[in-house]
């Protein structure tokens, strides 16, 4: 299985529906509503506790958020990660790819040969919980 997220608007299957940048006095964020997996995975990518978030500006939403234009890239490669896939590709079109762990072997390829093919860079998922561990404490977040 795989899945891609091509830009801002992709997040929208997550539950992160990017609404405008006009929102920031700064133009340095854009305002977001989110769903409940949005909220979630916003919230676990922080490693904070944000709920509730503030007023959502649609219905469908549970909350909005302001996020960096530039958390982009680190939003992608946390959702894929939290959302199970073992490879994550940034593609040199700027497109991110989430492989699962039989992936490569249905598809008879290598991560060498992945990374040839997409022209980008590869991270690997050695972790089976979206959830921080502390070494020594064993405390999670």
């Amino acid at each position: 299985m795989r899945a891609y997220i091509h830009n801002w608007d992709s997040l929208k299957h997550y539950g992160i529906n990017c609404l405008t940048g006009e929102a920031c006095g700064y133009n340095m964020r854009l305002l977001c509503d989110l769903t409940q997996e949005g909220s979630d995975l916003v919230s676990g990518m922080l490693g904070l506790k944000l709920e509730p978030f503030n007023p959502n500006w649609n219905r469908d939403a549970v909350g909005s958020v302001m996020l960096f234009r530039g958390m982009f890239d680190d939003i992608c490669k946390y959702i894929l990660f939290a959302k199970g896939f073992k490879y994550v590709v940034k593609a040199g079109n700027g497109t991110w790819a989430g492989y699962d762990d039989g992936f490569l072997e249905t598809q008879k390829m290598t991560l060498e040969s992945l990374i040839e093919i997409t022209n980008g860079a590869l991270y690997q998922n050695y972790s089976s919980t979206p959830r921080n561990t502390h070494a020594m404490t064993g405390r999670t977040t």
